[in-house]
């Protein structure tokens, strides 16, 4: 079943980002959707040396 989102928040529970997603399913019937969600950005190799004392304290999932 097809639906789409009508309007998106977040909260932030606890120091992690909850997503929340309310929307309308095809049928006319509303839904909510919540995921936790971790904030991202991507630095490019190059830039690796000029940021890496800023980032110590931050969890990575590339290796180091």
């Amino acid at each position: 079943m097809k639906g789409y989102i009508v309007y998106s928040t977040y909260k932030i529970i606890e120091g992690a980002a909850e997503i929340h997603l309310f929307g309308r399913l095809e049928n006319n019937q509303s839904f909510f959707a919540s995921q936790l969600f971790e904030p991202y950005f991507f630095i490019r190799t190059s830039d690796i040396s000029k940021v890496k004392k800023y980032l110590l304290k931050y969890q990575s999932s590339q290796a180091q």
